[in-house]
């Protein structure tokens, strides 16, 4: 009986080598790359029973909700999933994620997705749960500074906003004025939008799915109604209502389409500071906080697209005492983002508040602000206040900080690079740690204060700082004669300024030794003019404050003078101190003896953070200008909604030039435009100056006044004109005509050439503009009737085209062209440009040629240069034709430009117009299989016919067939529609595939039987035709080998 296995042994491994089935089940055995794979989703996978208390966000039965971080998304990734039977759920390409559905049993092929970065489970997010705003220095900022939040945005990102509370309705809580706290756009739409609708208003409608959000905004920017009692931080700062936590809680997809939508709407609405007072699930230490998920990166992203971005760290898991360390939660975790923990008015941290480190280990909190038993605006109330406590209500207190920051300074928001508002918060901070048992620590940063707590008159007094810049000194200095220039800015210290650069570390208290501010002046200016001389440096310290300063040697780097200040200043100030240090640079410079401008420029560093640089320009002279107004011209007649043209006729009535200056606009002391002049103007020359103002209704002072003359001016008192104008409300909505009526079309015309014409319009003609192309547009003489002369013998012979239009303060005409032949004696004749296309309407990434093989010229064109009206061009190309595509839909102006053999290019250039339209969707043709019929019998000595008869495509375009056969494998591939084949005996599955030529493609199949002719089973035919010879053979086979085992 022992030889009967043998056999069954032998049977069973020559049935794996022949079986066509035999393939490995790639579910068996799972690939992980635990790298990339988050360990919140191994533990779900491993233990599904635990799926709630993880914190997954619900899916269908045998399945699980996930994102993907990938390498440049795109559909091949959308197509890996569903290929694997997944369900494309979202998709952002800002942060190159996307979710899915897919079943349970694989996801283990889901870890072989091509560019793979993160894959992690979907889970779902939930807010982290007197007058708290004054414990930080409100009072001082709004009193003293009189920063309120004015012209500052922040979004809330929570469960909406109720805009209908006292506290949130309109920035003043006057109801006879219509300044709404909610942001609106250019077009009147209000700035509010809900992630799980994806829809904004006025689809979705502002309003709280909960009371959150309300409560947050409140202590954000809320004005605390007609009392003010509860007011938020920046109660003058407008608020942008997103829906992330619809009814109280969303997924990772409702959080990351909230956190995309700001991203987007940031320059509609203004928005500056993103707020999110939430948090995702159960926290796995050094897991699932490491900083790696799709809402953790996507709020880096925010941050560097200009956001200040500023996130609760949770409300962490509870041990003995309080919260657990390494408890941040995510997206609290986020690198960029300003994570904020709880404190009580003490400054004393919430027993609730998360603590760090991350999962890297990543210092976590940011800072601190005060989040135990706050009083903000109820949500449906209309104007009552409740108390919640949490680092959701720390989190919006630093927004509003954020937010005055902002206002005191806009240029310390964030970049791609830097983060100011981050390091002036670590900066400034109350780090003076309280008694904290379960804390452990005695110094800041660490993991439960982070850096302190925000303490908004340091805050704000430094970003003012990196505003304070300035450098004085003339604009001119006279040949070879020396002038003094100074450089200086504002340093703010207060008690808790003594970290140094980024809020210092451990190491600056275990040494007992404070960090200091570092201020640099670094000062260029073009090494053609003197080396600088008589440096100077003063630090112009305050009472209580040391200081060190050091100067380096002048250097000459990149033909230029270069001269670098430093400054150190350290204190140990008492409380409740603020003190003012005033850095100084002074240095003088020699003037050249020749007559030049240069330009001085000064950067400015606190804590290598730049301030505000400053520019000068300089002029070297021998005699001095002096420029005057002479006349100041307003058009009569003007109406509200009006373009008005204010020009300034501008005379330099001194002995010596003028290499620049500036003309300021204002209309009733408010400058409307600034025109920058760099011309030289020398002595006894005049120049008229534009500048454009958009009329309002009624009676209005209009001024001119010069600026910034280089060199300075010898008498300053002429720099201003005035007048008085009225503007009506006339509203003129028909458009000016203009005609050309000298040349005429196609004329010849030869030396000085005058072009008249006429305009008209139902109001007035406010200007008349003339060009010949390409030249850029003039104003003429003249109005209704108007003239230009054209000196033709100043320009080659050949083809030019004119071009008019006018203007009525309102709108432009149409233009009016002609083309001339300009032909003088002994000139060079420009070429002709002429442009034609294969095609006037194309699809998206269709080709289409552009030729210039029409173009002409008296001896030869040489060179081609095509505009493809999208902002891309040739080069000066050889080839008189292109071939080129558009990505993008629309109806595009190609021009043609032509150059000759003598370098002579085409006075105008030959244009056409291209309509570029979105491939229509390409509907997938239709397979239909005629014969054979399914279940019919066929011998194999006979041939089939196959017919795909029937089948067809949609879109009209043209099909080939794909015949294949279960058994004999790749049997035609054609475009008839019928053929003949010869197939082997045995039960066939006939395909037919059917593809278009855009690739759609569909199947059909059907079964038939072939079977060998009768002939072939006579005594004649081979014995292994024969089927019971096979059995025979098999018995045979068997015995022999029992015997001979």
């Amino acid at each position: 009986m022992a030889r009967i296995p043998r056999l069954l042994i032998a049977v069973l491994f020559l049935s794996s080598i022949l079986s066509p089935f035999a393939n490995p089940d790639v579910d068996s055995d799972p690939y992980f790359d635990e790298n990339l794979i988050d360990k919140r989703l191994l533990l779900a996978l491993e233990n599904p029973e635990q799926s709630d208390y993880l914190g997954l966000a619900p899916a269908p039965e045998g399945k699980i909700s996930l994102f993907a971080q990938v390498t440049n998304l795109s559909s091949f990734h959308h197509d890996f999933v569903e290929d694997l039977d997944g369900v494309i759920t979202s998709s952002f390409e800002r942060f190159d994620t996307f979710g899915f559905l897919i079943s349970r049993d694989k996801v283990s092929q889901v870890s072989y997705l091509p560019g793979l970065i993160y894959l992690e489970a979907d889970v779902l997010f939930y807010p982290s749960l007197d007058n708290s705003v004054d414990s930080i220095g409100t009072s001082t900022i709004w009193n003293d500074f009189g920063f309120k939040g004015e012209d500052t945005t922040i979004a809330i990102l929570d469960t909406g906003v109720d805009f209908n509370h006292e506290s949130l309705d309109d920035l003043d809580d006057n109801p006879n004025t219509d300044d709404l706290k909610i942001a609106v756009d250019s077009n009147g739409m209000l700035a509010f939008y809900n992630a799980n609708t994806d829809q904004e208003y006025p689809d979705e409608q502002p309003h709280d799915s909960g009371s959150h959000g309300t409560h947050c905004a409140g202590i954000a920017a809320g004005t605390g109604g007609p009392s003010g009692t509860y007011a938020g931080v920046a109660p003058q700062a407008n608020l942008v209502g997103v829906i992330a936590l619809d009814g109280g809680s969303g997924d990772e997809g409702d959080l990351l389409r909230a956190v995309d939508w700001t991203i987007e709407n940031k320059d509609r609405f203004s928005i500056d500071v993103m707020s999110l007072s939430l948090g995702g699930p159960i926290t796995i230490p050094g897991a699932t906080n490491d900083g790696a998920s799709s809402i953790s990166q996507a709020l880096d992203v925010a941050v560097e697209s200009g956001l200040v971005t500023v996130v609760a760290i949770g409300n962490g898991q509870f041990g003995a005492g309080g919260a657990h360390p390494g408890t941040v939660n995510y997206p609290g975790d986020s690198e960029k983002a300003i994570t904020v923990g709880s404190v009580n008015d003490e400054h004393n941290r919430e027993i609730y508040s998360s603590r760090g480190p991350t999962g890297d280990l990543r210092i976590k909190p940011d800072v601190m602000a005060p989040g135990g038993n706050i009083e903000s605006a109820q949500a449906g109330s209309g104007d009552g206040y409740v108390s919640y406590s949490g680092t959701s209500m720390a989190t919006p207190h630093v927004a509003g900080v954020a937010a005055l920051m902002l206002q005191a300074n806009p240029n310390v928001a964030p970049t791609e690079a830097t983060d100011y508002v981050k390091q002036i918060l670590r900066e400034t901070s109350d780090h003076k740690v309280p008694l904290d048992v379960d804390c452990g620590e005695l110094y800041t940063p660490n993991n439960c204060y982070g850096w302190g707590t925000v303490e908004l008159v340091g805050a704000v007094s430094r970003s003012q700082d990196l505003a304070s810049s300035e450098l004085l000194g003339p604009n001119g200095i006279q040949t070879q004669m020396n002038e003094t220039f100074l450089v200086s800015m504002d340093h703010t210290m207060t008690e808790y300024t003594n970290r140094g650069k980024d809020g210092g570390n451990i190491q600056n208290y275990i040494s007992a030794s404070p960090l200091p501010d570092q201020i640099d002046f670094v000062v260029q200016y073009p090494s053609n003019w003197p080396k600088p001389s008589k440096i100077g440096i003063k630090s112009n310290e305050a009472i209580g404050v040391t200081a060190e300063v050091g100067l380096e040697e002048v250097i000459e780097s990149n033909g230029k003078w270069i001269i670098d200040a430093s400054f150190n200043y350290s204190a140990q100030l008492s409380s409740g101190t603020v003190v003012t240090n005033s850095p100084e640079l002074e240095f003088d410079i020699q003037a050249p003896a020749f007559d030049d401008t240069i330009n001085i420029e000064v950067d400015y560093f606190l804590n290598d953070m730049e301030g505000n640089s400053q520019n000068l320009a300089v002029s070297s002279f021998t005699e001095l200008p002096d420029l005057f107004i002479e006349e100041l011209n307003v058009p009569n007649s003007l109406s509200d909604g009006q373009s008005v043209t204010v020009t300034a006729r501008i005379v330099n009535d001194g002995p010596g030039p003028s290499r620049l200056f500036s003309v300021d606009f204002m209309s009733d002391n408010l400058v409307f435009d600034t025109v920058d002049y760099s011309t030289t103007l020398y002595s006894n020359e005049a120049i008229n100056i534009d500048g454009q103002w958009i009329a309002q209704e009624g009676t209005h002072t209009i001024s001119a006044r010069i600026t910034q003359v280089s060199p300075q001016d010898d008498d300053e008192s002429n720099h201003e004109q005035e007048v008085e104008v009225f503007v009506d409300n006339f509203e003129d909505l028909q458009s000016p005509l203009v005609f050309i009526t000298e040349p005429y079309d196609n004329e010849i015309v030869s030396d000085l050439v005058t072009i008249r014409g006429t305009a008209s319009d139902n109001n007035r003609i406010d200007r008349v503009e003339f060009r010949i192309l390409p030249n850029d547009w003039q104003t003429v003489n003249g109005f209704d009737d108007w003239a230009w002369a054209w000196n033709t013998t100043q320009e080659l012979n050949g083809r030019y085209t004119l071009q008019a239009r006018s203007y009525d303060g309102f709108q432009y005409s149409s233009i009016f062209s002609v083309e001339v032949e300009v032909t003088n004696d002994g000139t060079n004749r420009r070429p002709t440009a002429s442009l034609s296309s294969s095609d006037e309407t194309i699809f998206v990434n269709e080709n289409i040629i552009f030729s210039g093989n029409g173009s002409s010229d008296d001896s030869a064109v040489a060179k081609y240069n095509f505009n493809f009206g999208n902002n891309q061009q040739t080069d000066w190309i050889d080839e008189s034709w292109v071939e080129y595509y558009y990505e993008e839909a629309g109806e595009y102006e190609i021009t043609l430009t032509v150059e000759d053999d003598e370098g002579v290019q085409s006075s105008s250039v030959d244009s056409l117009i291209v309509i570029v339209e979105d491939k229509p969707e390409n509907s997938a043709p239709v397979a239909v299989i005629s014969l054979p019929k399914s279940g019919n019998d066929y011998y194999s000595d006979e041939a089939v016919t196959l017919s795909s008869q029937g089948s067809f495509d949609p879109d009209d375009g043209s099909i080939s067939f794909e015949w294949t056969s279960s058994i004999d494998g790749d049997v035609l591939s054609t475009q008839l529609f019928i053929s003949e084949v010869f197939l082997s005996e045995g039960i066939h599955t006939i395909t037919l595939k059917v593809t278009d030529n855009l690739g759609a493609y569909d199947t059909t199949e059907v079964k038939i039987t072939v079977v060998l002719p009768t002939t072939s089973f006579s005594e004649d035919d081979p014995l292994l035709s024969n089927l019971s010879f096979l059995l025979t053979m098999l018995v045979l086979s068997a015995v022999a080998f029992r015997r001979k085992t």
